[in-house]
């Protein structure tokens, strides 16, 4: 069909940047001789260093295909998040939980990047004091989060890799969806090594 008898109108456009390609969410509105009608366009755009220009790739998505669609990638996405990728977005989560204990001194944290972080999840500052006596120290915040129904707990492993993070004036954070290995316990407790357990079990 050419354009005077179908023609495609762009009412909607959501854009996504992921690396090195960019994701496009378009709401299309269609127009023909039965009447409107509407419709989802989701196109990967890759830039070719080559010769400058782009590979996409588009999929359609139609009306009675959206509820279908929505369902299984929800689907798909929760598999890999819990039970291949069990602490995907956990970090956020266990930063928030830590700052609930007490809001107004721990007031800021950062989720870093696990490629640069040297392993620590979070980084934030308990606040001490009160306006120009205040004093500011840094914490780190590991999260540990376990697939459920599986008897798995922080270990010492686990904890050594906290330990070696923490320096002079500073103090751990270990967030977990279990519990703490005895062991572990044990040694943080014999060292008196600074170090705050937030666990589910």
């Amino acid at each position: 069909m050419g354009e005077s008898n179908y023609d495609r109108e762009e009412v909607f456009s959501k854009k996504v940047r992921a690396g090195k390609r960019t994701y496009f969410f378009d709401v299309k509105k269609s127009s023909t001789s039965r009447g409107e009608d509407f419709y989802i366009t989701i196109t990967e755009s890759k830039k070719r260093y080559e010769d400058g220009g782009y590979v996409k790739h588009k999929i359609f998505l139609y009306k009675e295909d959206f509820n279908k669609f929505s369902e299984a990638f929800t689907e798909t996405v929760n598999y890999v998040k819990s039970d291949l990728m069990p602490e995907y977005d956990f970090e956020e989560f266990a930063g928030k939980i830590f700052q609930m204990v007490d809001p107004n001194k721990i007031q800021d944290f950062t989720v870093t990047q696990s490629s640069r972080d040297g392993g620590r999840d979070v980084i934030g500052f308990y606040k001490i004091g009160t306006n120009n006596s205040s004093y500011k120290f840094s914490y780190h915040l590991e999260a540990k989060r376990f697939i459920p129904n599986r008897k798995q707990g922080v270990g010492v492993g686990h904890t050594k890799r906290l330990i070696s993070r923490i320096k002079h004036r500073e103090f751990g954070v270990l967030v977990t969806t279990s519990y703490v290995n005895p062991q572990a316990y044990k040694e943080i407790i014999e060292d008196n090594h600074p170090i705050i357990f937030i666990t589910g079990k």
